[in-house]
């Protein structure tokens, strides 16, 4: 049992990247500690000698934490977040729902009061390009492209994971979509299946809301075929 906490507490400090061999570990410690505790319960004489070398074996335990601790390690401990940060981070995820509802429901002018009046929407339309394919500025070059959508039978826009970075009334963030279109070729119902990533900036405005003001539209990749209902 010496042997085994010894082994755990040098190798703690190497615990994030080899996950399976440091619970290998564990689990031997844990089976070996209830065989004792049931042998102490057995025998009572031994019982307190048996939780003076428990409490022991937790020095080396201590000076493993403390060592990480020390380096900066990671504990894997949770981030404490703020109610007014939480507030933001869930108001910027809804700002992101908000865009794909708009878009499937043909409601261009709605999708439009994301954005701030001097909004930006940069479309890639391939992310591998250096030079985006439209790069549109205020409420008047950006109408058209979500008119555009009246173009499609129906669209199905399925948001992914994201990350939102705040900084005061200002944030930035990346989420992934799939945007599903169907339409019409020569009479054949067609499917075009569009891995996007958008790239975002956003401003907080003066009644708490946050707002669209660039985003950046990354075509990762495309998939057309026909679509048999």
């Amino acid at each position: 049992m010496l042997c085994t906490t010894m082994v755990i507490a040098a190798s703690e400090h190497v615990a994030h990247r080899e996950h399976t061999f440091h619970r290998r570990v564990t689990r031997t410690w844990a089976v070996l500690t209830i065989a004792c505790a049931a042998l102490g319960v057995a025998r009572p004489a031994p019982l307190v000698l048996g939780l003076i070398l428990v409490a022991i074996l937790g020095v080396p335990w201590g000076l493993a934490v403390a060592h990480r601790i020390q380096e900066g390690m990671p504990m894997r401990m949770h981030k404490v977040v703020s109610p007014a940060e939480a507030a933001d981070r869930l108001a910027i995820r809804e700002l992101f729902d908000a865009y794909a509802h708009c878009a499937d429901h043909r409601d261009a002018t709605g999708q439009l009061s994301l954005f701030t009046t001097d909004a930006r929407l940069i479309v890639y339309m391939d992310a591998r390009s250096d030079q985006p394919t439209q790069d549109l500025r205020g409420h008047e070059q950006i109408m058209p492209v979500f008119e555009n959508l009246r173009s499609y039978r129906t669209t199905t826009h399925f948001n992914g994971q994201s990350t939102i970075h705040l900084d005061g009334d200002r944030a930035t963030g990346e989420s992934y979509c799939l945007a599903h279109h169907l339409y019409d070729v020569d009479g054949q119902r067609t499917l075009m299946v569009a891995s996007l990533r958008y790239l975002d900036q956003f401003a907080k405005q003066a009644n708490g809301s946050w707002m669209f003001a660039e985003r950046r539209l990354m075509v990762d990749w495309t998939e057309t075929r026909p679509s048999n209902p």
